[in-house]
């Protein structure tokens, strides 16, 4: 049965990426004049359901989990992908007027709520698998949520590339259900201390500060991850093809990052590794605009992937480990928070791209990751009992 508990945690981990990168890699496709034709602030604006959903489900999902039990609360959020990535390729057929565009906004608030859903569960769920390995268990779920994200943009590419760029959702709505049927059956249950006290009395100031430490990695994220492509072929003059392949690599160094973190977490202390990251992050922001050529951009976008990988795993086993009662409080929080500043990244740089070089924006969104970096040299001391 413990099998069948570590597919169902992991795999789902895995599809969660898959679906929260395919609407971003997707972002091509949706400005281009044949396609549905998206303004950079139409693009910025699709994110938009995404956060309010994926704020609203986390934060209520330790809730809704005491009272219907959090294998409940993973099954919506499948279920929410299964509906989101669903209505990305319907959009497809819908492409005169503005349908499409609301098709694409039901569909990233679906995919919102999916993600909120999903990864508040899996965290605690990871964390509780293997009794004291929990941080690198979590990291491992990670790694598998990184290597969905990595393997979104060249899923959907080979499909752009037959001219049927909507069978990529479609196969990935598929996967979605098929897992979700595979997880029915099986007994996923938290122990007693973690699924206590969720939302009872005044939580610890520092796991606000892990939530603004995760809200700065999310908005370095989106700036990649969701800007990517597009810089990489509007400012970095790359093809459709490259560009995509150019996210691939970033995604794949997040993932490649995660596990080569899993095996270092076995046998020495995270703490420096948790300091240094996001300084890495900051240098790639401020001199990727400065890159020429294919070879060159292409490892930047690896480097920032690399720099990127470790923090939103190490934040939520940190912040589990210091504050282990309020485990599916911090998961659904940080989430919360990740989404918050996957979507404020994304809307800024869609406001600011109509007035400002998106080298520039690029190379401010150095600012968010220095702030990360001094708040880490905190959060990583222990809490005192």
């Amino acid at each position: 049965m413990k099998t069948r508990k570590i597919i169902s945690i992991y795999l789902s981990g895995f599809l969660v990426g898959i679906a929260l990168v395919v609407f971003p890699a997707a972002g091509s496709i949706l400005m281009d004049t044949n396609f549905h034709g998206f303004s950079s602030k139409q693009f910025g604006s699709i994110f938009i359901p995404q956060i309010i959903l994926a704020i609203l489900t986390s934060l209520s999902a330790p809730k809704i989990a005491e009272k219907i039990g959090m294998k409940k609360v993973m099954l919506m959020g499948l279920a929410s992908l299964f509906i989101a990535t669903l209505l990305l390729g319907l959009s497809n057929w819908f492409l005169e007027g503005n349908l499409d565009y609301w098709i694409i906004m039901a569909g990233t608030a679906a995919l919102g709520a999916g993600f909120g859903f999903t990864i508040t569960a899996l965290n605690p769920f990871a964390y509780n698998l293997f009794p004291g390995k929990e941080t690198s268990a979590v990291t491992a779920m990670h790694i598998l949520l990184g290597a969905g994200t990595a393997s979104a943009a060249l899923f959907l590419n080979a499909f752009v590339n037959q001219g049927i760029w909507y069978v990529a959702p479609f196969a990935i709505s598929t996967m979605v259900l098929v897992m979700l049927l595979f997880t029915l059956p099986i007994p996923l249950i938290l122990p007693q201390k973690e699924n206590s006290e969720t939302a009872e009395g005044k939580k610890p100031f520092k796991i606000w500060l892990f939530a603004l430490a995760v809200f700065l990695y999310g908005a370095c994220e989106a700036t990649l991850g969701n800007w990517g492509a597009i810089f990489l072929e509007k400012s970095g003059g790359l093809s459709v093809s490259e560009a995509a392949k150019g996210l691939s690599i970033f995604w794949g160094f997040v993932a490649i990052g995660r596990i080569a973190f899993t095996f270092y977490a076995l046998k020495f202390s995270t703490k420096w590794v948790y300091i240094i990251a996001p300084f890495i992050v900051a240098l790639v922001f401020f001199t990727l605009p400065q890159a020429e050529g294919k070879s060159m951009l292409m490892a930047y976008m690896a480097l920032g992937g690399l720099g990127l990988s470790v923090l939103f795993p190490l934040s939520i086993s940190s912040a589990t480990e210091q504050f282990p009662k309020y485990a599916a409080v911090i998961s659904g929080v940080l989430v919360a928070a990740i989404q918050l500043g996957t979507g404020f990244s994304s809307n800024v740089i869609g406001y600011l791209n109509e007035r400002m070089e998106l080298t520039d924006i690029i190379q401010y969104s150095a600012g968010y990751a220095l702030i990360l970096g001094l708040l880490t040299f905190y959060l990583v001391r222990p809490e005192k009992s």
